[in-house]
């Protein structure tokens, strides 16, 4: 999944990455595929690693959408709020997380900087 998602963004940019996506998740593309947040996730901190932060961003929003209930999902989002420097998304997204699972040890750690 990680090679078509990235394959696509090479050639045609972050909007058509994001419908090749759903197209594979509707099509139930790999057979037995278990989607969840890391499908998101790997190929958007593949962008952010590179410095492509609003594309990443997209991918991060749209994991957090698809897996609203999935406390990384949020504390990733946040990650990428605090690189692209919007320090308020982040705090919001880390609380989100929190709001999901109190215990998320990450979220917790840079929540607690933040706020200092």
């Amino acid at each position: 999944m990680l090679a078509l998602l990235t394959e696509k963004y090479k050639a045609s940019g972050i909007s058509e990455t994001i419908k090749l996506y759903h197209t594979l998740k509707a099509e139930n593309y790999y057979n037995n595929y278990f989607y969840n947040e890391n499908t998101l996730l790997n190929p958007a901190y593949e962008l952010l690693n590179n410095n492509l932060v609003e594309d990443a961003l997209q991918l991060f929003i749209l994991n957090a959408e698809e897996y609203r209930f999935a406390p990384n999902a949020f504390d990733s989002l946040a990650e990428a709020y605090l690189k692209k420097g919007d320090r308020e998304q982040a705090i919001s997204n880390y609380k989100k997380a929190l709001s999901i699972d109190p215990n998320f040890e990450s979220s917790k750690k840079a929540l607690a900087e933040l706020v200092k």
